[in-house]
């Protein structure tokens, strides 16, 4: 074991940064048999704080453990809670690469990422994958007359509830400021109209608090629903068609879903 807050390595560590396990190794004697055990303590997560997250032991017959093999059996045991934390820290920055921060949705790389992906299997396969992009009407007015942190609230449960009446395979992401997109695997347009117009009336019946504490407030959503098969060839071409018709359901009044114009292509 280390002493005088120098890891095994010989780099002082500060007192945040503390090697993860600090526990004693214990053992033990049953009959012939000795044992070594240490508990690891490790911080796993961003803004957890050390704490027990595994046991390491080892057993052998007959000889007992010298204090070199106790004091190698302590070192692996630290180096295996670093690895654990190390393991835990690199989730959590892919997990945020792909994350927007505000709603807990996948981003717009993300997005573009299964899009690809998606579209690539429908080529493969001849199966279908449908789009659905929807803006938040008059979302400005949120803002302006509430205030950012009210904005930001309209924008989390908006996507709280998009993401809860989405089927499981579908996913769901900010694509940008207002607007959330969701990639729907298998749909021909229909199908994303369908789901669209479920996702448009989700939003309509939600009541969402006020952070002054007067009553709640009501937001609706446009959208434009569209699939490869239909519309497109490609990534760009189902984007900009999908686009396209949430575009014309805010010509056409908001609060609405309109589906992409069919089009002919060679396959």
């Amino acid at each position: 074991m280390t002493r005088e807050g120098r890891d095994p390595a010989g780099t002082t560590r500060g007192p945040d940064s503390e090697p993860a396990d600090r526990s004693p190794v214990a053992e033990s004697h049953v009959e012939s048999v000795h044992a070594l055990a240490v508990m690891l303590r490790a911080r796993l997560g961003a803004g957890a704080g050390v704490r027990p997250v595994a046991m390491m032991s080892i057993a052998r017959r007959e000889a007992r453990f010298s204090d070199a093999e106790r004091e190698i059996f302590g070192y692996l045991a630290g180096q295996a809670a670093v690895s654990l934390e190390n393991a835990s820290l690199h989730e959590t920055v892919q997990l945020q690469a792909v994350t927007d921060e505000l709603t807990g949705l996948h981003n717009a790389r993300q997005f573009h990422r299964t899009l690809t992906a998606e579209i690539e299997r429908s080529h493969r396969f001849r199966n279908d994958v449908g789009l659905v992009i929807m803006d938040l009407d008059d979302f400005k007015q949120v803002n302006d007359g509430f205030g950012h942190q009210q904005g930001d609230l309209v924008l989390v449960e908006v996507a709280r509830v998009i993401e809860t009446q989405s089927r499981d395979i579908d996913e769901v992401a900010r694509y940008g400021g207002e607007e959330l997109a969701v990639i729907l695997p298998q749909a021909d347009s229909e199908g994303a109209a369908v789901g669209a117009e479920r996702l448009r009336q989700a939003v309509n019946e939600l009541q969402i608090p006020r952070l002054d504490g007067v009553g709640t407030l009501s937001v609706t959503a446009s959208f434009g629903a569209a699939s490869l098969l239909d519309s497109a060839t490609d990534k760009d071409g189902l984007i900009a068609a999908a686009d396209a018709a949430l575009y014309r359901s805010k010509r056409a009044g908001k609060n609405r879903v309109e589906r992409a114009e069919r089009v002919v292509t060679p396959r």
